[in-house]
């Protein structure tokens, strides 16, 4: 809704009275924010992005306008914002594809002018960079708020943007369940971040009553990291274990990565890489079904793989009060010096050998969470996602 009211905010301002009455219309950047924050990614050496002008009512002719980098600019910039430590985007960094934009006639608005940033791996990229360009137009008038866009260039962290999945849950409804089917050996990890850990249990990844990665429980804080299991043996009854110890407990407003490994009913945990609960799994239980087909687990349908949710049908109290990112799986079970690999708290390779789920929850919009690896099986979220921008790890 931001968007919405900010967008109106612009075309009625774009629309004001001369002191003659006469309703004067105005050109504005058209989609832009005030800055325009330009995150390199990893290993990239330029990116590109659109520049638009637009107008609140169309005219009966073209409107010509006229993009110019502003460099002058700059101490605006960073008396507006509150940056000193900015410096400007060297000319050799970026090339406009034009100088002039044209708003067609009974139109509001124009196509995008391609503005590049190259090279960009030539500079200290410990820093950041402001580019302004602003635009004029000898026809009508210009929005003076609406004039200048800054473009912010820094290289992007690692992470940059995950979902709070607070009061909502994913599933994968299986594309291709194969790979996830009758485990006897896998790797689950999961990235995430509590708001809060009042729940008596906050759910983050698995299948309730099979091999579950959860907070908290009846008979423990609310904060303690339980790896929950369980069977049923040939009369039906349900045998249920769980490895924890009070080395698993979690702070909110903290960054944490779970892996655990199964092989043939042994389990090893690692908190943030440091081994942590685990063991044989008992009444033995020596391989996993991932790639149970998704319900709602009514009418007698099995229990499924969920993120965010377990058990809880009715009154979905067991929901993660926070924020995930890169949940992966394996069919393999990765060491300990696999799990403190370089950066692997934060990205793998989607080709990695043994990966057979990989949602990395960087959409940044929607309710369907991309599956990297070749089977293509991806999430989707019960309400639409909250997306928060992030910088991880953080500094």
């Amino acid at each position: 809704m931001k968007k919405i009211y900010l967008l109106t905010a612009v075309l009625l301002a774009a629309l004001s009275c001369t002191p003659g009455g006469e309703i004067e219309n105005k050109v504005f950047l058209g989609g832009q924010s005030r800055v325009e924050k330009m995150l390199l990614p990893d290993g990239a050496t330029g990116m590109e992005t659109l520049l638009t002008v637009g107008m609140a009512v169309p005219e009966v002719q073209d409107v010509k306008v006229t993009v110019a980098p502003a460099p002058e600019k700059l101490d605006t910039y960073k008396k507006a914002f509150y940056d000193d430590s900015s410096e400007l985007l060297p000319a050799s960094c970026y090339t406009l594809s034009a100088t002039t934009l044209t708003i067609p006639a009974g139109s509001v608005r124009s196509a995008g002018l391609p503005v590049a940033f190259k090279d960009l791996r030539t500079l200290d990229l410990s820093k950041t960079y402001v580019l302004p360009v602003t635009v004029s137009a000898s026809d009508l008038t210009v929005l003076e708020s609406a004039r200048t866009v800054y473009y912010y260039i820094k290289e992007a962290a690692l992470v940059n943007v995950v979902a709070d999945i607070a009061k909502n849950r994913l599933w994968p409804d299986w594309k291709d369940a194969t790979p996830v089917t009758d485990m006897e050996t896998f790797t689950m990890e999961i990235l995430f971040y509590g708001n809060a850990w009042k729940n008596e249990i906050s759910t983050l990844f698995g299948i309730e009553d099979c091999f579950l990665l959860r907070v908290g429980d009846a008979q423990l804080p609310p904060n303690q990291i339980q790896i929950a299991y369980g069977t049923k043996d040939a009369e039906g009854a349900l045998h249920r274990g769980h490895f924890t110890s009070s080395t698993m407990k979690l702070q909110p407003g903290v960054w944490y990565h779970l892996a655990v490994t199964f092989d043939h009913g042994m389990v090893h945990s690692y908190l943030n890489g440091v081994e942590k609960e685990g063991g044989q799994c008992s009444d033995g239980i020596d391989k996993i079904n991932f790639g149970v087909p998704h319900s709602e687990e009514d009418d007698g349908k099995p229990r499924c793989l969920w993120i965010g949710y377990s058990y809880d049908s009715i009154n979905h109290s067991r929901f993660l009060d926070g924020r995930v990112s890169e949940v992966r799986i394996w069919n393999k079970a990765l060491t300990k010096e696999e799990v403190n690999a370089p950066n692997h708290f934060y990205k793998v390779d989607p080709d990695a050998e043994g990966l057979v789920c990989y949602w990395k929850f960087d959409e940044g919009a929607g309710n369907v969470v991309r599956d990297h690896t070749r089977y293509g099986n991806d999430l989707t979220s019960q309400t639409t996602l909250v997306w928060k921008n992030v910088e991880l790890p953080e500094k």
